[in-house]
């Protein structure tokens, strides 16, 4: 094996790319009210299994015959797949929704930077939150978790193009600098969905490759003995991969951008139970084994992540403001609660503005019923119910998978410079499984990430009845992760 092979495998070992939750020890306290304690046991199948396929789907689809894919690029010798399978999958949504073309190159090296060098965001909301390296190789070795960066960029912290940084990949050192006005306010744009599909959910997957998206997956590779080269094919995708290790973790991340459910079986190192793969956009170059830098992942693989994540975008311009107050990079900090739970942070205006989206996550649950009202001039710190609903009836609506939502509200409302107004929102489970209402909150991964939160008294709460409140947010270091995005009125 040439030295560039033992390199990027290398690499794969040391890259945390587990797709958030799915393959990750999470850590917490001992469950003592259902309102305020973070629990770690008896959770549900993550991620969840959704039956929403209606149709017949093709037996094979390729995103690239639609000129939804991007070139190949090249990680070189650094722990970067993430960064690289979420700038592809951002590169495919932004073609999707028209805002860009083949060309499109999103800034592999701005994620990895603002990753680990974060800062507060403009209005203020994240200040003292932080993601640290705790390892003892540098940022570009490190590797990531694939979710992490899209709460990252949830923050509107990115991403941008490649050409902004005036970096190169290929020349960034552990000793450059990037600009802080790469961090916000170049955003291209802005991230707007992101959901989880158990991987079992093979149906699932396809409809929504179909739809034009390429989900990110994380899976394990150990060496050259999983893959194999088809030599008698000397055009287009000859190399194949399957590994039936079921207990490693997964340590690399790639995209997926089509399929073929007749792909042969024999052409595995090992024959799989039957026929059928995956088409796979890799991050390391056109020339590394094979002919593309594609490569078939057997449908029966079982070193994958237990899911892959779906991206949606929107225009960066659609709005103005991100009122937030999750800025830290925790992932397995959850709020257990009955199938009926409420959430809601506050917040106090910027400036007049116009209020007509809100985001939030639901890692663990799929199809959740929400209900979303906004409080106007809250009286009791301690209660965000305690102001004037701006809505005579609340904003409804059903998630589908589990991930991140931006809910635009089908009424707007003003807010005004100065004001306190609050976000609440009513979580009920379709199936009767308890809510798990994700915070952002301190956690240390021995010898990978330090997550470091800053929260205040009176920002986030949780609630079983809408009545009683929960202020999660005194503890100093514990926020919802919910979000606000208003237009300035000037």
């Amino acid at each position: 094996m040439d030295r560039k092979k033992n390199s990027y495998l290398t690499v794969c070992v040391l890259c945390i790319v587990a797709v958030i939750i799915l393959s990750s020890v999470v850590y917490g306290q001992e469950p003592q009210d259902p309102q305020d304690t973070r629990v770690f046991e008896d959770k549900p199948l993550y991620p969840p299994f959704v039956d929403v396929v209606d149709g017949d789907l093709p037996s094979n689809y390729d995103l690239r015959e639609y000129g939804l894919v991007t070139s190949v690029k090249d990680q070189g010798s650094h722990g970067t797949c993430w960064a690289f399978a979420a700038a592809s999958a951002i590169e495919t949504s932004m073609i999707k929704e028209g805002l860009a073309d083949t060309s499109v190159d999103i800034s592999e090296i701005q994620l990895v930077y603002f990753n680990y060098n974060r800062a507060a965001d403009p209005l203020g909301g994240t200040e003292g939150d932080y993601v640290l390296n705790e390892s003892d190789v540098s940022d570009l070795d490190q590797g990531s978790e694939t979710y992490l960066t899209i709460m990252e960029l949830s923050t509107w912290s990115g991403p941008v193009y490649e050409e902004a940084t005036g970096v190169l990949y290929e020349n960034f050192s552990e000793d450059t600098v990037l600009d802080d006005s790469m961090l916000y306010g170049s955003d291209v744009v802005y991230i707007t969905g992101s959901y989880l599909v158990n991987f079992d959910d093979v149906d699932s997957i396809k409809y929504n490759i179909k739809q034009g998206s390429s989900p990110m997956i994380g899976f394990y590779v150990s060496g050259m003995s999983q893959f194999r080269v088809i030599d008698d094919v000397t055009e287009g995708t000859n190399l194949t991969f399957y590994n039936t290790d079921t207990d490693a973790i997964p340590n690399h991340a790639v995209v997926i951008v089509g399929w073929d459910d007749e792909y042969p079986a024999e052409n595995f190192v090992q024959t799989p139970p039957g026929d059928g793969a995956w088409l796979v956009k890799n991050s390391w170059g056109t020339e590394w084994e094979g002919n593309d830098g594609y490569f078939w992942m057997s449908y029966y693989n079982e070193s994958n992540d237990t899911g892959v994540i779906f991206l949606e975008v929107s225009d960066a311009d659609e709005y103005d403001n991100n009122y937030q107050y999750d800025g830290g990079g925790s992932i397995r900090q959850d709020i257990q609660c009955d199938s009926v739970a409420y959430m809601s942070n506050v917040f106090t205006a910027n400036s007049d503005e116009t209020l007509s989206a809100v985001s939030f996550y639901l890692t663990y649950n799929a199809e959740v019923d929400y209900s979303i009202q906004i409080y106007e001039g809250i009286t009791d710190p301690s209660d965000p119910g305690s102001g004037t609903p701006c809505f005579t009836s609340a904003e409804t609506g059903t998630t589908t998978y589990a991930g991140y939502y931006t809910i635009d509200l089908s009424e707007t409302v003003t807010i005004t410079e100065g004001e306190t107004f609050s976000v609440v929102i009513r979580l009920e489970s379709n199936n009767g499984e308890d809510i798990y209402i994700p915070v952002d909150t301190d956690e240390v991964i021995i010898d990978t990430f330090t997550f470091d939160v800053a929260s205040k008294e009176g920002q986030s709460f949780v609630s079983s009845d809408g009545n009683i409140w929960t202020d999660v947010s005194i503890d100093k270091n514990t926020n919802v992760r919910i979000k606000v995005f208003t237009t300035n009125n000037y």
